[in-house]
């Protein structure tokens, strides 16, 4: 196996779907916090109608990068175990006997 060529480098298992689905739900969790973290801000000024909008649309979309991370996450579980389950020597071969 030569290191050099591309061609014959084995095929890397790293699993970019998780990587970025786990960036995202990262992220979602941020923004959540960030936006729950508003609120005392956001009742100190007296609950203005404008920033109280922003509060619930803040909280309310981030939990679309949450189910886009988890969506990411989950396609890339099953098709690592595919791959696995298809490379696993051991599904296939029958029990010993022992007589």
């Amino acid at each position: 196996m030569d290191a050099q060529n591309p061609s014959t480098r084995p095929r890397g298992t790293t699993t970019w779907f998780a990587l970025y689905g786990f960036l995202l739900v990262t992220l979602a969790f941020a923004v959540y916090v960030f936006g729950v973290g508003l609120a005392p801000l956001r009742w100190a000024f007296l609950n203005p109608p404008g920033f109280r909008r922003f509060n619930e649309l803040l909280i309310w979309y981030s939990g679309m990068p949450l189910v886009a991370g988890s969506l990411l996450i989950a396609w890339d579980l099953f098709r690592t175990v595919v791959r696995l389950r298809a490379q696993n020597p051991f599904a296939t071969t029958p029990w010993p006997t022992v007589r």
